[in-house]
């Protein structure tokens, strides 16, 4: 039973548990935590893009990749306002399956207009909180233009390693 917990509030913590999902399995609540990622980051209206960063991430949250990064609400969705402008009519999509350990997930994103082949791609890392939201996000390109050999942006990581 010790699994049994932690899957129900995973369950209430996102808002969706009644009887007929109490046996909804962990991977199947960790999809839906990615998937909520997903349609925040491409949800075109402002408003609506900040009440879903209200239902799925946590008021501190932070997100950090090797271009970008911010702390709470309005850094963050600047951010993804930022990509909207720069990717103008692209959509985020999951890649492949949602993998938990414990209040951590890692899934993979492609980036790409309409109906179109990936133009960029990555996998990010997450930490969620006990109320099932959000806590950090810290995303990796995987490719995209430009992008070198490494993983990482040319401007990526100064000299000294990682920053403190």
């Amino acid at each position: 039973m010790r699994l049994a917990a932690p899957k129900i509030l995973f369950a209430a913590a996102i808002g969706r548990l009644t009887e007929d999902n109490m046996n909804q399995t962990q991977e199947t609540l960790a999809q839906d935590v990615a998937d909520a990622y997903i349609a925040f980051w491409n949800e075109t209206d402002a408003q609506k893009r900040r009440e879903l960063f209200a239902q799925s991430w946590t008021n501190d949250a932070a997100y950090l990749d090797p271009l970008m990064n911010g702390e709470g609400q309005e850094p963050i969705v600047a951010l993804v306002e930022g990509v909207h402008a720069q990717f103008p009519g692209h959509r985020f999509s999951r890649v492949g399956k949602v993998e938990q350990v414990g209040h951590c997930l890692r899934f993979s994103w492609h980036l790409a207009p309409e109906g179109q082949n990936a133009l960029v791609g990555g996998t990010d890392f997450c930490i969620v909180s006990p109320d099932g939201r959000l806590q950090s996000v810290t995303g990796f390109l995987d490719f995209a233009p430009g992008l070198p050999a490494s993983g990482l942006p040319a401007s990526g990581l100064p000299a000294s390693g990682l920053p403190a």
